[in-house]
C-alpha cells in the first residue's frame, strides 16, 4: 500500500517528490488513531528493550510527539519524557551514573 501511495505521488507531481511531501502524505493516511488515554498508557508502559539508549529515547520522543499533537502541553510532555527516559533505563550503571542529574531536575536534553 505504501508503495502505491509513493507511485501516485510521483505520477501526480511529475517530478521527484520531497521527503517532507512523503511524510505529510503518509501522516494523513496512516495517522495515529489511538485516543490520548491509550497513548498515555502506551507511554507509561514503555520499557527499554533490546535497544540502545539513543533508540529508546527516540521511541519515547515519538510517543511524546503523538501526545503533544493530541493537545497535551509541550512542557508537560517534556517533563514526562525526562522522567520516563530515566526510570525506564535497563542498565543499573547508567541509571546510577545519571541519578544525581535526574534528581536535580535537569531538562530532558541535559539528561
Amino acid at each position: 500500500m505504501a508503495a502505491d501511495i509513493l507511485l501516485s505521488l510521483e505520477e501526480c507531481s511529475g517530478n521527484m517528490v520531497s521527503i517532507a511531501d512523503i511524510l505529510i502524505k503518509f501522516d494523513s493516511i496512516f495517522c495515529n488513531v489511538l485516543s490520548p488515554e491509550a497513548l498515555l498508557e502506551e507511554f507509561y508502559n514503555a520499557k527499554q528493550v533490546d535497544e540502545t539508549v539513543a533508540t529508546w529515547a527516540g521511541r519515547l520522543e515519538n510517543l511524546r510527539r503523538q501526545l503533544q499533537e493530541g493537545s497535551m502541553a509541550q512542557i508537560a510532555t517534556l517533563d514526562m519524557l525526562r522522567s520516563k527516559l530515566w526510570s525506564g533505563l535497563n542498565s543499573r550503571s547508567v541509571k546510577n551514573a545519571t541519578r544525581h542529574h535526574f534528581d536535580t531536575g535537569v531538562s530532558y536534553s541535559e539528561l
